[in-house]
This record gives C-alpha cells, sequence and structure tokens, in this order.
C-alpha cells in the first residue's frame, strides 16, 4: 500500500533504529509465547528489517531501553542518553502519558522536555518519530484527559513541523477508538491494536506498509492485510461496548490499584531494566518470539548495559542484603577482590568490611564505571579496578599475574556467566593468599525461565555438586544459606551464598 504524502525515508539511511518511552513502547499486553512482551516498536522493527533486506540491504539492527511507568523527566534522563551514545539512525521518542494521568500534570512541561531532546537528536542527523496520544472521546473515565493529551498533541505537531520528525497519529486511527483495541486495562493495547499502530508508523515515516504475520500473530483477529491503517476497524469491533458490570470490574481489578500503588509513590516500573538494551539484528520475517542469540551474542551487551546499570532499585536492594550476609559470614579487613563486579555494586557496599578493594571485571565498559564510581567515592583510593576475566583455560596468565594478592574473593550473579565452574575455582584459589575465603552469590538450579529466551552458561547452581567442585579445588568449611529471593515474570527464584576457606 502506498503511504499518504509524506517524503519516504531512504531505507540505506536507515540501519538502527532506537525506541525509548513508557510501557507503551515497551510493549505491554501483546505477549510473546513465551509471556515476554512486543508491541509496536518490534512489530515495526520487523517491518523495517524487512523492508531494507527486500531492498537488497542488511537487516536492521535494533534496540528498545522503554520501560513501563516511566514519566518524561526519567525517560529523557535515563533513557534518551543511552539511545544518543548508540548514535541511531531513528529514534522514536513517545512519553508524557504518564504524566498526564497524574491530577494537577501540566503538558506545557512535557513538551518543553520533549522539545529538548527532539532538538539534541535532530542536530545530530537522527529521524525522530514522535506520536500523539489517541483520542479517548469514547473512553470513559479515561476521556477526562482528553484535554491535556489534546494540548500536548498541538505541541507534538508544532514541534514536528519545526523539526522535520514524523509523527504517528494515534488520535486519527479510528480503531484505537474501539474497546477490542485495547487490553482489560484500558490502558494497553491489545495484540491487534499494536500491529495497527506498527503500520501506521510505517506510513508516517513515508513507507509501504507491510503485514508480516498473521492471525495468531495479531491476537487471534483477523486483520485486513489492505487499507490505510487510520482507517482500518476490524469486523465487529464497533459494535463492541462496556456494560456497567464491565466498569466496576476495571475500576476493582485496574484503576484502584493504580490509585494505591502510586499513592504510596510505588511504579509499575520499579526495578525493570530495558528489554533489549543495546543494537541487535532483527530477522527479515519479523519478531514472531523475542530475538534469539547465545549468551556470548546477546543484546544483554554489558558495554552497554554498564551505562544504566545501577538504575534499577532491586540491583541495589539485592547488593546491599548479599553485602551484609558477606560482611556477617567473613573476618574483616584484608584486601577484597569481586570477580565479574560489573559497576561495583557489591564491592562498594563491601569497602568499609576490608583495607582494600579490587573490582575486576571482563567488559571495558564495567571497569570504566566502576572506576568513575571510585573517583567520587569517600574511599575511593582504597578501590582498584582491573579488566580481567575468569573462567576459561585461556584467562590463566591473566589470573597468574595477581596470584596470592587477594584476602577474599567475592561474586555475586557472576558465575551463571562462566564456561567452568571447576576452573573458575581453580582460579580463585590462585587468587587467595593461604587461608583467604571466598563468599560467592548466585542462583539456585532453575528451569532456564530465569534469563529466557536468552541463553547462559548455568541455569543456577546444584548445591551439592557445588560443594564437590569447591572441595576438589582446594576449599574447606563449605557453608550454604538462602539470602535473597527475586519474584520475576511471577516467579520465584531463590538465591545462596557460599563461603569457603583455601586450605
Amino acid at each position: 500500500m502506498t503511504p499518504r504524502n509524506q517524503k519516504p525515508l531512504d531505507l540505506s539511511q536507515i540501519g538502527t533504529y532506537v525506541a525509548i518511552g513508557d510501557s507503551f513502547s515497551e510493549g505491554m499486553c501483546d505477549p510473546y509465547p513465551n509471556g515476554e512482551y512486543r508491541g509496536w516498536t518490534d512489530r515495526l522493527a520487523g517491518k523495517l528489517s524487512y523492508l531494507r533486506v527486500e531492498a537488497g540491504l542488511c537487516k536492521l539492527k535494533y534496540a528498545n531501553l522503554a520501560i513501563r511507568g516511566r514519566l518524561i523527566k526519567p525517560i529523557l534522563a535515563e533513557q534518551f542518553g543511552a539511545a544518543l551514545e548508540m548514535k541511531p539512525d531513528l529514534l522514536s521518542l513517545v512519553g508524557g502519558g504518564n504524566d498526564l494521568l497524574r491530577p494537577g500534570s501540566d503538558p506545557d512541561t512535557v513538551a518543553d522536555g520533549l522539545e529538548k531532546a527532539v532538538r539534541i537528536a535532530t542536530q545530530r542527523g537522527i529521524k525522530v518519530l514522535l506520536a500523539t496520544s489517541s483520542n479517548s472521546r469514547d473512553g470513559g473515565l479515561i476521556a477526562k484527559t482528553r484535554g491535556p493529551n489534546g494540548i500536548l498533541n498541538s505541541y507534538i505537531w508544532s514541534i514536528a513541523s519545526r523539526y522535520g520528525c514524523a509523527v504517528l497519529d494515534l488520535w486519527g486511527m479510528q480503531a484505537l477508538r474501539t474497546w477490542p483495541a485495547w487490553a482489560p486495562d484500558r490502558i494497553h493495547l491489545t495484540p491487534a491494536g499494536h500491529e495497527l499502530v506498527a503500520r501506521a508508523a510505517l506510513d508516517a515515516l513515508g513507507l509501504p506498509i507491510v503485514t508480516v504475520g498473521d492471525r495468531e500473530n495479531w491476537g487471534g483477529v483477523d486483520l485486513p492485510t489492505e487499507g490505510a491503517p487510520w482507517e482500518i476497524v476490524p469486523a465487529g469491533w464497533q459494535e463492541v461496548n462496556k456494560s456497567l458490570s464491565d466498569n466496576v470490574e476495571w475500576a476493582r481489578n485496574d484503576f484502584w490499584p493504580w490509585i494505591v500503588r502510586h499513592a504510596k509513590g510505588r511504579s509499575s516500573g520499579d526495578g525493570r531494566t530495558p528489554k533489549w538494551p543495546s543494537l541487535t539484528s532483527v530477522p527479515a520475517e519479523g519478531l514472531s518470539e523475542p530475538l534469539q542469540t547465545s549468551w556470548a551474542e546477546s543484546s544483554h551487551d554489558f558495554n552497554e548495559l554498564a551505562k544504566v546499570w545501577d538504575q534499577a532499585d532491586h540491583r541495589q536492594r539485592r547488593a546491599e542484603q548479599v553485602a551484609q550476609a558477606m560482611k556477617d559470614s567473613l573476618p574483616a579487613g584484608g584486601s577484597i577482590w569481586e570477580f565479574g563486579a560489573g559497576t561495583g555494586l557489591l564491592g562498594f557496599n563491601l569497602l568499609p568490611h576490608g583495607n582494600e578493594l579490587v573490582l575486576t571485571d571482563a567488559a571495558a565498559g564495567m571497569c570504566e564505571q566502576a572506576k568513575a564510581k571510585a573517583e567520587q567515592h569517600p574511599q575511593g583510593s582504597k578501590v582498584r579496578v582491573e579488566q580481567l576475566s575468569l573462567g576459561t583455560e585461556a584467562d590463566d596468565a591473566g589470573v597468574a599475574k595477581f596470584a596470592g594478592q587477594a584476602d577474599r574473593v567475592v561474586s555475586l550473579l557472576a558465575m551463571h556467566h562462566l564456561d567452568s565452574i571447576p576452573t573458575l575455582l581453580r582460579q580463585v584459589n590462585t587468587l587467595l593468599a593461604p587461608g583467604g575465603y571466598l563468599a560467592l552469590s548466585d542462583l539456585d538450579e532453575e528451569d532456564g525461565s530465569y534469563h529466557a529466551p536468552k541463553q547462559v552458561p548455568h541455569n543456577g547452581f546444584n548445591r551439592d555438586q557445588l560443594t564437590e567442585d569447591l572441595q576438589a579445588a582446594g576449599f574447606g568449611e563449605i557453608k550454604f544459606q538462602t539470602v535473597y529471593e527475586h519474584e520475576k515474570r511471577g516467579r520465584l527464584y531463590t538465591m545462596f551464598l557460599v563461603t569457603a576457606k583455601k586450605l
């Protein structure tokens, strides 16, 4: 289908795409088969990759930093800078809707933030895709937001006109004025709704509409494959209305819990991190499941994750809790070495417990963040950062340079990323001085769902097997305890702390 009167993008100039925003761009209520969310941005990425391959170009590379519940200020503070560092050709910036759901919200302030970000992005040659709100005229209580949203929409069109942005016109989409386009919470779209929005995004970019997918991919809805996305309304959608009992159920299950959560200062996005934090190639046939890669090729590139690693509240809480258990279990003093330290969340919590802290990690990006934190820390003079890999025989030479220098070796959720545990434990023994201790915290054995759909070398650890490996590596006084429980995607995963002494 031919798009409206936009000047089409040159596909050869759109090789990378980054999405930032809130739950709308995260893709809530449009699940993949494994329960992870897809959404219009994943769908758009698949369509762009399809068009590029059809044109004889390489596949699109795509990242998604959007997190549910985010207001415009944290979107710009936490996501925008990370997106700019990826130097995308296309950036979708959609936010402000959560701000306008709150009493006393100010669309002028939201627009100011959007315009500043658009100015910076376009000055760097990035094509920006903005989006209006949908028209909630028939949305019951949610229709009360039409006034502030109408003002913000006017700003969005004005900003787009002045800076040459594309605009995804949700307000004009007829399907979004019907109930079947919306999930039961009345805030997020259904799979079919997300698919129609992805098609509208292509149109906004001046590109042909492609329908990668099928009825199953669209949530079991028969979507027309022809027609303008702003005009398409699937058969029967306009006849669906909400009854009084539907409204009561929605108020009880969705609206009231939202009120309570926000009254307590909490957000649905607390503790969450981006689903695709670095650029990853998208299959030309589109995304019918989350991007599948081995851990070594994963979109969870730790050099990219380093930029946002410390922003997750749950990582802070987990590091504090595990560090306290280590302090309670280990003698104070000496040189504390942490492997797989990342930005040093665990190590900095242990710093007062030792005379020296040495943070080691294989990722240069993590080491850079750790060094920057040490420079700002009151006890930073006690901190040293070394780029060091463990877990394979090829790492032996690097480890040998530091033989016997550690009095304590610690780690948090690092072991399951390393190939050979016997090799790792032998190398830890090499690092330790005689009589030194290790304290390792990781996942108990699980079914692989913790990192799904990504693959890691170890799906947690069996405590009995790990005990045998420790003994074989020359450790004694082995003690286990459960130190943390992590809820993820509705499942509870336990973490252990094992301490042992070098014999």
